[in-house]
Order: C-alpha cells, then structure tokens, then sequence
C-alpha cells in the first residue's frame, strides 16, 4: 500500500488568551505518534513524544508534528497560549459630582485593552446581560450609572459606581435679619436656602458683591448703620440674585419734653408730653412720686394739674430704646398771700422802724404817699 498523504496535526485549544490554566490535547488524522516542543524551536522525531493532554500554566508557543505509520511528517501545527488573570479597569470621562449642565459620559478601557462594558441607569448591578456600552451616554438629569467590563480573556471587573447630579436651579441666599431698625448689633448669618451647599460672597459698602468679595465663613457683626449685599453660588456652579437688606442700628435713649417747667403757678396748668427730633415712641408717667414703667398711664393728651403735683415720665422709642428719667414738679398756689406789718396803725411819739412780712414766700410793694400799690411800686426788702 502507497501512502503519501501527510497527516494533520489538530490541537483542543485555539491560539488566543485565556484566564484560567488550560489542559491542551493533540490529535492527528492518521494514526502514529505526535511530537511537539515548548520552546518555540521546530518539532522533529526526536522531540517530546505526545502522550497525554498538556497543561498549559504560562504563557506558551507550542509546535507539533505527527507522522503516521507509512512515515509521512505533517506540517507544523503552531499554537500560541496567553494568559491575563486580571481583571479590566474601566474608565470614565466624567467624575462623580453635582453638575450645572448635562453631561457626556464616555466609558472606556485601560489601555486599550480588548473586551466589552455593560452598564445600568436605573440603579440595578449590571451584569453580562445588561446594556453594551457602544457610545457615550447623556446625562441630562441626576443619575446613578453602574458599569464594569470583561475583557476578551473573560476577566470580570467588578461594578463601579458613578452618581451624576445634575442641578441646574439658581441657588436662594437668605439672611436671618431681616431689613430693619434694630437698638442693638446684630449677629446675621447667611446661608443658602434649603440647606444646599455652596458659597456666599457679600458686601457692606453698598457695592453688589462678586466673587473676589468678602466671603462669609461666620457670623457678620453689624453694630452700626449698614447696607448689606450678599449673594450665593452652590456646588454645581449655579449664581443666585444678589439680595440686599438695609439694617439700621439705633442705640441712642429718645428725649422727652414736657411744655410746663417746674415751678409755682396761681392757675391750672396742662401738661404736654413730647419726644424730640420727630422720634416715634410712646411716653409714660406717674404723678404719685414712683419712677415710671412701660407698665404706667400711657401718655395719650394733655395732662390737666389743679393741685400741687410731680409729673415723673419716661419714653419707649420704636425700637424699644428707653429715655432716662424726667421729673417736672407744678406747684398750683391760687390763694393771695398775706401781709403783716410789725407796727400798727397809729401816733407815735418817736421814730418806728416798720417791717413788713408775708405768711408765704412773695413780693411784697409798697407806696408811701397814700395812693395803692401795685407791682410797679417799690419793692419792699428790708
């Protein structure tokens, strides 16, 4: 029998990468033996005879041959082994973070190596069943993206998180002191609405505050008159309004008036009660001699005195800023004073020295030519 076909040398495992160790087998078309080597030189009769499958554990060139029993050789069968045990790394080309505006998420890779990513939008874990990532995703809303890759040894990765938030609201600066008059500094703090993170910048000279303005990092001491301006800008780049607030520190006491001084007067007087400079406010007063409070008559019109009284009053402003103490005592004396003479009416044989007096502090006048006097006339002192 003529034989001259040559055999054909098959092996279990194609060329390629792999991730596990992998146990290779040789088979021929005709019968006889099968020689191969490790070592990348060329097989012949003499090399290692094929007897039972190879463990492949590390990367290999792997050549065979066979020769059937009529002593055809086949032509070399070459295989090439790799091994990659490790897993894939996959890349994004956006950070997690809040956002102003949508983003273009681009997955990738390390290295350019081969293989395939699988992702998921709706929070669940991704897994080989999943969506094939073939182009960028868009995301234009907040997003939670999971993904991992296998590359082509079969290396799973295993799942890494993206979480995009996407805020494109302005944010809202507040102030905890409103616009107003305050008797006392105010501690105002700035914030932003809702709680949202962010940076407040402002200004107390009227300027609208930018970026290269004060920060606020801590409560501002406002202890005079001043235009605050302050505005926001939160996490994802978002600039709120510029909100102003007008505080007007009023510490000084008000003054209170009253129309009638101190003093004695013969007829009934009434008593007004004002507070100076157009000031607004409330007064109060006492007429028994006690200090008055904001819990005393309220001044509402004219105070009539017909006896002897002390008028002690004080004013509230607006602001709660209190007066000090003010006392007006009216003394009303409507009873005509009585003069005495220490001589009386009569003839003398000698020279008198004639005192007059008053049973009340008064002026006392006099005439010496018989006519009446009034208080034109002479003043009487000694």
């Amino acid at each position: 029998e003529i034989d001259k076909q040559k055999p054909i040398v098959e092996s279990s495992l194609a060329s390629g990468i792999y991730n596990t160790n992998q146990s290779l087998e040789l088979t021929s078309t005709e019968s006889g033996e099968i020689y191969y080597t490790t070592n990348t030189s060329n097989p012949t009769t003499s090399s290692t005879r094929y007897t039972q499958a190879i463990v492949i554990t590390d990367p290999t060139t792997l050549k065979a041959i066979s020769q059937d029993i009529a002593g055809n050789i086949s032509d070399i069968k070459q295989i090439e082994i790799g091994f990659d045990r490790q897993a894939a790394v996959t890349n994004t080309s956006v950070s997690k973070g809040i956002y102003n505006s949508n983003q273009e998420v681009e997955l990738s890779i390390r290295h350019e190596e081969a293989g395939v990513i699988y992702y998921s939008l709706d929070g669940s874990d991704p897994s080989s069943s999943s969506q094939v990532y073939s182009q960028a995703l868009i995301i234009s809303e907040t997003t939670v993206i999971k993904y991992f890759s296998i590359d082509a040894a079969g290396n799973s990765e295993l799942v890494n998180v993206l979480e995009i938030e996407i805020d494109k609201q302005n944010p809202v600066a507040q102030s905890n002191v409103a616009s107003g008059r305050y008797n006392q500094t105010q501690l105002v703090e700035l914030s932003l609405q809702n709680n949202e993170t962010g940076t407040v910048y402002y200004s107390l000279d009227g300027s609208d505050p930018k970026e290269d303005s004060i920060l606020y990092t801590s409560a501002i001491v406002v202890d005079e008159s001043k235009p605050l301006k302050f505005y926001a800008i939160d996490e994802a780049g978002n600039i709120s309004g510029t909100e102003s607030i007008d505080i007007e520190i009023d510490t000084q006491a008000p003054t209170v008036v009253s129309s009638v001084s101190s003093g004695r007067y013969k007829d009934n007087q009434s008593v007004e009660l004002s507070i100076t400079s157009n000031e607004v406010g409330d007064i109060y007063y006492t007429t028994n001699g006690t200090n008055p409070t904001v819990s005393s008559v309220k001044y509402t019109s004219p105070i009539p005195i017909a006896d002897t009284t002390t008028i002690t009053f004080i004013s509230v402003d607006s602001l709660g800023n209190v007066s000090s103490i003010n006392t007006v005592e009216i003394i009303i004396d409507n009873q005509a004073a009585i003069t005495s003479s220490s001589v009386a009416s009569g003839v003398y044989d000698r020279n008198k020295a004639l005192e007059l007096n008053t049973n009340k502090a008064a002026t006392i006048y006099y005439t010496t030519d018989g006519s009446s006097p009034t208080n034109l006339s002479a003043v009487y002192t000694n």
